[in-house]
């Protein structure tokens, strides 16, 4: 009897040194799981997050810088970079575009930036020399601006390209740029250069809208109508109208891109004739 007891001591002590096994197997796979999904998440939100790379103007070194306000008129050669700093772990691939400049909204002159590679987070560099020239310009404000001492230019550039991550994704991203740069015409110096951040290329649909409504310039007439259901509606002593219109525009940024919008407007109007003003406006 004394060895029958033993032996069904040591089977449960074998059950329960497996059931303990298999506690500690499924902790080791639990942890190893949640390493794993904290690993992966860490990864999505720094490695595979991608971010559009920045574009900006490097050194600013001027060469000539000639001005003369009472022509009005004036050139100025210098040379930069085109700095595009992609800091995502893949390489940045983007296509042939424009660095455009412009006095007062007008182009005075544009530097071509060829397709290029910016490798994974670094910065790729070109050196341009630029020659800018006020003769396309009218003569209108130039003068004024010259008078005073500063020349104030702006430089607006747009790249499209795409980003590979772990060669197996490809994502679109636009590098923009627009700075304000200003030259001091005196000692024929660079005297600041302001960067414009641009977040966001969504174009907002302008809202079409009638104001207070009063009687002013709109004159309508009944006389090309029929009277067949005027006068009951008259009679309650509420004439209601309805108003329509469609506009369409382009909207310009940064004077290198266009884009065109349509606003639209559908009204109605009710008028009473006792106190001779709109009762209401239901959008």
């Amino acid at each position: 009897m004394a060895w029958k007891q033993n032996d069904a001591e040591s089977l449960q002590s074998a059950d329960e040194l497996k059931r303990q096994k298999r506690i500690k197997l499924t902790i080791y796979i639990g942890i190893f799981i949640v390493f794993q999904i904290i690993v992966i998440t860490a990864i999505s939100l720094t490695v595979m997050k991608v971010k559009t790379p920045k574009l900006r103007l490097g050194n600013i070194n001027v060469q000539e810088l000639n001005s003369a306000p009472t022509t009005p008129s004036f050139d100025t050669k210098f040379t930069t970079q085109i700095r595009v700093k992609n800091t995502n772990f893949g390489p940045y691939k983007f296509d042939e575009g424009t660095v455009t400049f412009l006095y007062q909204g007008a182009t005075v002159g544009q530097v071509s930036i060829p397709k290029s590679k910016a490798g994974m987070l670094s910065t790729k560099i070109i050196d341009v020399e630029v020659s800018l020239s006020s003769s396309a310009l009218s003569s209108s404000n130039i003068g004024n601006e010259l008078s005073s001492g500063v020349l104030t230019l702006n430089s607006a550039a747009r790249l499209t390209g795409k980003v590979e991550l772990m060669f197996i994704m490809k994502k679109k991203k636009a590098s923009t740029m627009n700075c304000t740069i200003a030259f001091a015409l005196s000692s024929k110096t660079l005297k600041s250069v302001a960067w414009t951040e641009l977040r966001s290329w969504t174009l907002m649909l302008p809202s079409l809208t009638f104001g207070v409504l009063t009687f002013i310039t709109v004159i309508l007439s009944s006389s090309a109508l029929r009277s067949s259901n005027r006068g009951s509606e008259l009679s309650i002593w509420v004439l209601a109208l309805n108003a329509a219109a469609r506009l369409t525009e382009k909207f310009g940024l940064v004077s290198i891109m266009k884009k065109k919008k349509s606003s639209t407007m559908d009204c109605t109007i009710a008028f009473d004739f006792v106190i001779k003003a709109a009762q209401k406006e239901n959008k």
